[in-house]
């Protein structure tokens, strides 16, 4: 405090915005590209990444297929999320 020439007002001021900054740093939620996708958009495109000559009726077709089991459907969905998720994190790393 003496070195800086800060009140006790100061000190607190800035003891309280480096908690906050500390806090939101770590507290800060990963964000992921694949979240922006709906589930048919994420679907469709890794079905056209392992198929890379499908056309855009044999896809629709796949994704009315998979969606006909609803709870399959979103198992599916939520291992592809999970699956591009680590690969941004190994990415990232």
């Amino acid at each position: 405090m003496r070195k800086n020439n800060w009140s006790m007002t100061d000190y607190n001021n800035y003891v309280a915005s480096e908690a906050i900054k500390n806090y939101t740093n770590y507290n800060q939620e990963t964000q992921y590209s694949v979240d922006d996708f709906s589930d048919d958009e994420l679907y469709l495109i890794d079905l056209k990444s392992r198929i890379p000559d499908i056309s855009e009726e044999e896809a629709m077709i796949e994704l009315d297929n998979a969606k006909s089991n609803e709870s399959l459907y979103n198992r599916r969905i939520q291992g592809l999320r999970e699956e591009y998720k680590e690969r941004e994190d190994t990415i990232k790393e």
